[in-house]
């Protein structure tokens, strides 16, 4: 079995610890890197090409949206995960338009973080792509859009939804 390879970039080195000590009892995932700021995280994703990023966003040299960013460019392929406590639509918004895959909210529950990347690594090449700013996100769990919405509500006072 290919274990799934992981960069952990949290505030903290107590973050990023605990962090790996969860996923080292899992035998399908191995933390390959940790780091506490952007600059260093980034030499090292550059050199050691995880498939997943799991990034906070307040972080010291590149904030988590420059390092989202760059590591996309030099891996598109990369799955990154935001955790932060940071939940606002504009963060969110800015957070997938650099390159974010999915967005957690802290407090986080591990489960639910190891069945996303799980999701998000064994996904079907036919699965739609949605456009959201300069990056493609994968649609997995089928969220909901603004213009679903929008329709079921047109819909429910008797308004065309294509007008």
């Amino acid at each position: 079995m290919h274990k799934k390879t992981i960069f952990l970039l949290q505030e903290t080195k107590e973050l990023n610890e605990e962090l790996a000590e969860k996923f080292s009892n899992e035998k399908e995932f191995e933390v390959i890197g940790k780091a506490t700021d952007g600059i260093s995280a980034l030499s090292m994703i550059s050199d050691l090409k995880p498939k997943i990023l799991i990034t906070g966003l307040v972080i010291s040299g590149y904030d988590g949206l420059s390092v989202i960013a760059r590591a996309k460019e030099l891996d598109s392929q990369m799955k990154v995960i935001v955790i932060s406590a940071l939940c606002v639509d504009d963060v969110i918004s800015k957070a997938v338009g650099a390159g974010a895959d999915y967005f957690m909210a802290k407090p986080y529950n591990y489960e639910i973080l190891k069945e996303r990347i799980k999701d998000m690594t064994t996904q079907s090449a036919e699965q739609p792509l949605r456009k959201m700013g300069n990056s493609h996100v994968v649609d997995t769990f089928h969220r909901v859009t603004l213009e679903e919405k929008i329709s079921k509500i047109f819909i429910n006072v008797g308004i065309p939804p294509h007008i």
